[in-house]
């Protein structure tokens, strides 16, 4: 595929998740039009962001599409994962959304400081919907940070499980 097609599906990727999270985006009853702009223009910037930083430092991911719809894919997910299980069950098990798969998924295909980028900005487009959005960052950050430091060779199964296991031990403490 050309370049100039590729960017134009990248592009054309990152508006359709946009506008996927969006609408899915928390809203009230009484928002008005200048509440649900902000809301796009916060859901934009991050996803601007996103592609600069692939741009500037990952050019390489860009040329392909099927990786920008891998990591386009990997951030939708888990919006929406967080906004059925609040939705749809108590708030009590938002911990039980595997976050810290993030991290790891991306580190065994690409390296850890994609991953960790990545990773924070699904986090942070995800406190948006979650009740105690501080709380829920600080904890997700420390656990994926701690899932990327702990986990140096993905080839290893030992490694990986002793990596799910601190994470665990992480979560159970903080």
């Amino acid at each position: 595929m050309p370049a100039a097609n590729q960017s134009f599906m990248n592009k054309i990727l990152f508006l359709l998740s946009i506008i996927i999270v969006s609408t899915i985006w928390p809203h009230q009853e009484g928002d008005n039009w200048i509440k649900m702009l902000g809301n796009v223009i916060v859901i934009s910037s991050c996803y601007i962001v996103i592609y600069f930083f692939l741009l500037n430092f990952y050019s390489e991911v860009l040329r392909v599409t099927t990786k920008v719809f891998f990591i386009v894919l990997f951030i939708l997910s888990f919006i929406i994962i967080t906004k059925i299980v609040l939705s749809y069950t108590a708030r009590d098990l938002l911990p039980l959304v595997p976050f810290v798969i993030i991290p790891v998924i991306i580190r065994t295909f690409y390296d850890s400081r994609l991953a960790l980028f990545i990773y924070l900005v699904t986090i942070l487009m995800s406190a948006f919907f979650v009740p105690d959005p501080f709380e829920f960052v600080f904890i997700n950050t420390l656990s994926g940070v701690i899932a990327l430091l702990t986990l140096t060779n993905t080839f290893r199964k030992a490694r990986i499980f002793l990596t799910a296991m601190i994470v665990v031990l992480n979560y159970s403490v903080i």
